[in-house]
């Protein structure tokens, strides 16, 4: 193999091999993907291969037809010119006046064009004077905006400006090399290709390591997030005789905005509440905070459902901006064999009466908190009887979709209390967890697609 040869080999097998890998990288951070990553690896791709063609090791290998070779290496040329101007928008911007955006579309379009063409012709030089003109435009337009002040003030920049400068040098060279206009006697876009692989690749290497150390300063946060929201729920039930108590709570994400809490108020009363805000993440657990907060400072009336509600929205008036909260409250007399209940926009309370085989479905609602500084609120009263059960629930449960769009829903929940009147609390519980998740993803392991709260208390019988 040639010196020349060999070189080039080098260079292909290598920005080939970081290339895959590259583009292996941002594939496998799908949640986290950035343009930048996956436009260097398809250049690295690109050069690599159109390098790995200007050798006669490689084509001989491939024994294909020469001049579809040469073909294929004009058309790599051309696509890579549209990955270089492609990365210019995703570091720099769309460019002033949207000039590089717009270069962007232009170099694609012809790229594409003039890939028909060469299938169609096999003259490989037909469209090239037409692809120098573009290259030297588009060289000229990212120095421009890559040397506009506010973008020289960056520090960012800076290497970027130098290293495409410097490469830009070369590219004129070779372009006009190839229209004649300056008698270059060796081809050295190689050179140029190579100056700018490297600024690039440091630019990647240094993103790359930002974007890692970002996200591990947010994955921080949201475990600090999350053991500040595990520390606001009940650390245990209250311990009343007479009742069997089960809380269940599966954030969508790191952090959720749905909560639940108990004040047990002597040995046979106990308030409770659950509560979910709209949204997700850190703002709606910012704001369950709150709500635990508002909902604890009701301490004198938590007998009163309908007062905690009031007094809740009261604190929580005008401070939600466009977010809002739906709850439900209840106080639970053993002593008298009773129930108060008043709820805030939030699903129904059920009752399964065990005696009756019936399922009451409290609907006693008064408006969203939050939003409405004015909202008063009304309670119900309701017996309770040995056997029956209660369930509170956000609006994950009900609004659980699977893959036909079709939601989990009241009818399907009222079917599974009727038919586990059975299982003990926490057996319930659980199972009604698992249905939601076997309803949202059948056969897998139940992940579902929001928050959700559920709260199940049996009246232990006599």
């Amino acid at each position: 193999m040639a010196a020349g040869d060999l070189g080039y080999a080098v260079l292909g097998v290598l920005f080939v091999a970081i290339g895959l890998i590259t583009l292996l990288l941002t594939a496998l951070r799908s949640a986290h993907r950035d343009a930048t990553f996956f436009l260097f690896g398809a250049m690295s791709c690109i050069w690599g291969l159109r390098f790995l063609l200007y050798t006669q090791l490689v084509p001989m290998l491939l024994a294909g037809n020469p001049l579809a070779l040469q073909s294929l290496s004009r058309g790599l040329a051309y696509f890579g010119a549209t990955a270089v101007f492609g990365f210019a928008v995703a570091y720099l911007g769309r460019g002033w006046r949207l000039s590089l955006l717009a270069l962007a579309i232009l170099s694609l379009v012809f790229s594409t064009a003039a890939a028909v063409v060469l299938v169609l012709n096999p003259n490989r030089d037909l469209l090239l004077p037409g692809f120098n003109v573009l290259v030297l435009i588009g060289v000229v337009t990212i120095i421009a905006n890559a040397l506009r002040p506010a973008t020289r003030r960056e520090t960012r920049y800076r290497g970027l400006v130098a290293g495409i400068s410097v490469s830009a040098v070369f590219f004129f060279l070779e372009n006009l090399r190839a229209l004649g206009v300056v008698p270059v006697p060796f081809d050295v876009e190689w050179v140029g290709v190579l100056i700018l692989y490297l600024t690039l690749g440091r630019l990647i290497a240094v993103r790359m390591f930002t974007n890692e150390q970002r996200l591990a300063a947010i994955s921080h946060e949201l475990a600090t997030a999350r053991r500040i929201q595990a520390s606001l729920l009940p650390k245990q039930a209250p311990q009343i005789d007479g009742i069997t108590l089960a809380a269940r709570y599966v954030p969508m994400t790191e952090v959720a905005g749905d909560i639940y809490d108990f004040v047990q108020l002597d040995d046979h009363r106990v308030a409770m509440l659950i509560a979910d805000v709209s949204g997700h993440g850190i703002p709606a657990a910012l704001i369950a905070s709150m709500v635990k907060g508002a909902f604890r400072a009701q301490s004198g009336h938590m007998e009163q459902p309908e007062r905690v509600l009031a007094g809740m929205n009261r604190i929580m008036a005008g401070q939600l901006d466009r977010k809002y909260v739906t709850a439900s409250c209840a106080c639970l007399d053993l002593e008298a064999g009773s129930l108060s209940y008043a709820g805030a926009g939030h699903p129904p309370l059920l009752i399964q009466r065990r005696d009756q085989d019936l399922c009451v479905s409290l609907q006693e609602n008064g408006l969203i908190l939050g939003q409405f500084a004015d909202a008063t609120y009304s309670s119900v009263e309701q017996p309770l009887a040995a056997g029956d059960r209660l369930v509170f629930y956000t609006d994950g449960v009900l609004e659980a979709t699977n893959a036909a769009g079709k939601q989990f829903g009241d009818p399907a929940l009222h079917k599974y209390l009727a038919e586990h009147t059975d299982l003990r609390t926490e057996d319930f519980a659980d199972g009604l967890l698992t249905a939601v998740g076997q309803w949202v993803n059948p056969g897998q392991d139940g992940s579902l697609d929001d928050d959700l709260t559920l709260v199940v208390v049996d009246v232990e019988r006599s």
